[in-house]
């Protein structure tokens, strides 16, 4: 399984946060004593082999009629929900 890897450290002009991704990188870093300056994470699913690309998955819903419409909604959902009961005991 390949790893990335994040810097903890600053060294070799890499910036604490950043990824290495690069396998031939990521195993020269953790051969040597750079490997304390990094900690070792599982890449993201969509970055490991043979994953689908995030367009493929990508199912995308149909774009409200008009912005009134979405608004006219949320009213109504509002006026048709109970009132919220007052605490008992606070005046």
């Amino acid at each position: 399984m390949s790893y990335h890897l994040i810097v903890r450290n600053p060294f070799g002009g890499y910036t604490t946060g950043a990824r290495i991704t690069d396998p031939a990188i990521v195993t020269a870093i953790l051969a040597d004593e750079r490997q304390k300056h990094v900690v070792r994470v599982v890449p993201p699913k969509n970055d490991l082999p043979g994953a689908a690309t995030p367009a493929a998955t990508l199912k995308l819903l149909p774009p409200a009629a008009t912005p009134a419409a979405a608004t006219a909604v949320v009213t109504a959902s509002a006026r048709s929900a109970a009132p919220a009961a007052e605490p008992k005991g606070q005046n």
